[in-house]
């Protein structure tokens, strides 16, 4: 690994490169899920369907969700592979990103969270803890958004973007 600002923006790099591949991965099996779950349903007897309420919150905000994963997880490799290449555009990219990070969070949030409310078994402890993980993550975003940002304007770093 390189020494000084260039490994950590390698290192920065590679992680955003891991993030998009993830995306697409996720954003693939929230869009294919909901249709297995469907078909698998067909062979059980409409009243005898355990497994209605998990694959009605699945399915709910499953093609949003899809969506956005698989947008972002493309921004994430275009800006992983600008930043491996150290192109201009590369630094506002991965800003842009860490912010987008967090309005995807919230765009993602009700068809995330369905799927455990329901295995929750509507008890309203276990709901609320479901819900405070969530917050607490969400923040645990914020914060490392944050964090990363702080390293990311240093002005050695913008300055490997500028040749």
């Amino acid at each position: 690994m390189k020494d000084g600002p260039a490994g950590k923006i390698d290192a920065a790099a590679s992680t955003v490169l891991i993030l998009g591949v993830l995306s697409l991965a996720l954003g693939a099996f929230q869009a294919i899920v909901p249709i297995l779950l469907d078909r698998l349903a067909g062979s059980l007897d409409a009243t005898d369907d355990p497994t209605r309420p998990l694959r009605d919150a699945l399915a709910s905000g499953s093609g949003l969700s899809a969506t956005v994963n698989v947008v972002f997880g493309i921004a994430a490799l275009v800006a992983g592979i600008g930043t491996l290449r150290r192109a201009r555009f590369a630094h506002g990219a991965v800003t842009a990103l860490c912010w987008g990070s967090i309005a995807m969070l919230l765009a993602i949030a009700q068809p995330s969270l369905a799927p455990l409310f329901v295995l929750s078994g509507g008890d309203a402890v276990a709901r609320a803890a479901v819900l405070a993980f969530a917050v607490v993550l969400f923040l645990a975003q914020i914060g490392a958004v944050v964090w990363f940002l702080r390293f990311w304007r240093r002005e050695e770093v913008r300055a490997a973007f500028r040749r």
